[in-house]
């Protein structure tokens, strides 16, 4: 090996081993910054409903997206995941206990919500359905699903739902925890930190998950489900996994929501509640894990700033969404977040590979 081929190795493992402490850097720096924003950027700010809204549909958003971007399963049910448990938290906090055990008891009966759904509709889209009829069950079964459960609380529930009205009178008394310790729900500063810290962690379990061997199992699935099935993985059980978890996640957010707002519609059960998702998974990026949080801080603004001037601010956001598909297919998120390394690389090549190469013996 020539000196000039020695030295480029050498500035190669240099460049490689900063470029990995780099991206550590940036990853606490991320979470340093995500927790900022959902931890203290309500606090200061005149807007904290606003960024209350962002951080709650973030939680949702990406949790959905586990099941639709990383995992290609397409549902529009998951408004009913979220509608149940803020339903049964909302509905057990007025008529049994009004104590923080409500909000588990919700969380768990969407999540149990969310795997009758999802074991209904994988069932029918076997590996063995063509991959466009695989869709089309999956997505008509989780209409129906949205339809049955918004009739099932408008009439059979409706002496406790409100109906039409919706869920009222939630935040009237503090929620009981242990001895006299209490929630008190007309406290906007209680409310944001038990919001912010949950979907913080849950956000930090999310990655996690996203990050290890299941999430390449997930990305494969999208790909070609039946290859994975060849390497021994039993794709049905793994999807079903993915989908309770999404449904799990939307269990949280709907809690996080009745709690943040006091208030929930039966309009959460309607199939274009969760159309709002896709199309805001679509914005930000559906492959990226923080995509989604990308597009629901734009969907929200755009939607709060130009329904400020007129009602036809769905017409504003459609071209935003044409405009993002055409020319950035990958999302907005990604580009963003791809910037800074971009630089850096660049940086760090000029530095090191055109100035301090040592020339050839």
């Amino acid at each position: 090996m020539s000196g000039q081929d020695f030295g480029i190795e050498r500035h190669r493992d240099v460049e490689e081993t900063i470029l990995k402490k780099q991206s550590k850097l940036q990853f606490g720096a991320g979470y340093a910054i995500l927790a900022f924003i959902f931890l203290v950027l309500p606090f200061l700010t005149t807007y904290d409903v606003l960024v209350e809204d962002i951080i709650v549909w973030s939680l949702f958003t990406i949790g959905f997206n586990l099941a639709f971007g990383f995992t290609g399963m397409v549902s529009l049910g998951h408004g009913v995941f979220f509608g149940v448990s803020a339903f049964t938290a909302g509905i057990l906090s007025l008529f049994w206990n009004r104590s923080v055990v409500t909000l588990p008891i919700g969380i768990a009966l969407g999540t149990l919500t969310g795997a009758v759904v999802g074991y209904v509709s994988l069932k029918r889209a076997r590996v063995d359905v063509h991959k466009a009829l695989r869709i089309a069950y999956l997505v008509l079964i989780s209409i129906a699903a949205s339809y049955v459960t918004m009739y099932i609380f408008l009439n059979p529930l409706a002496k406790y739902s409100g109906a039409e009205m919706g869920l009222l009178g939630f935040p009237d008394h503090p929620l009981h925890v242990v001895g006299n310790l209490q929630v008190n729900l007309k406290s906007h500063h209680q409310t944001y930190a038990i919001v912010g810290v949950v979907a913080l962690l849950t956000i930090a379990w999310l990655r996690r998950i996203a990050s290890s061997p299941a999430g390449m199992i997930m990305r494969a699935i999208r790909e070609n489900e039946v290859r994975v099935g060849f390497l021994g993985y039993n794709t049905f059980r793994f999807k079903l996994l993915v989908y309770t978890i999404s449904g799990f996640v939307a269990s949280i957010a709907g809690s996080l929501y009745l709690l943040r707002s006091g208030f929930i519609s039966v309009d959460v059960f309607d199939f274009s509640f969760t159309s709002e998702l896709v199309v805001i998974c679509l914005l930000g990026g559906r492959n990226s894990f923080f995509g989604p949080m990308v597009g629901t801080a734009i969907f929200l603004i755009l939607k709060d700033v130009i329904s400020s001037y007129t009602s036809s601010w769905a017409l504003f956001l459609a071209v935003v969404l044409i405009l993002s598909v055409l020319y950035l297919p990958g999302g907005i998120g990604p580009m963003l977040f791809s910037a800074p390394k971009v630089l850096i690389r660049v940086w760090r090549r000029n530095r090191f590979l055109a100035g301090e190469v040592p020339p050839s013996k």
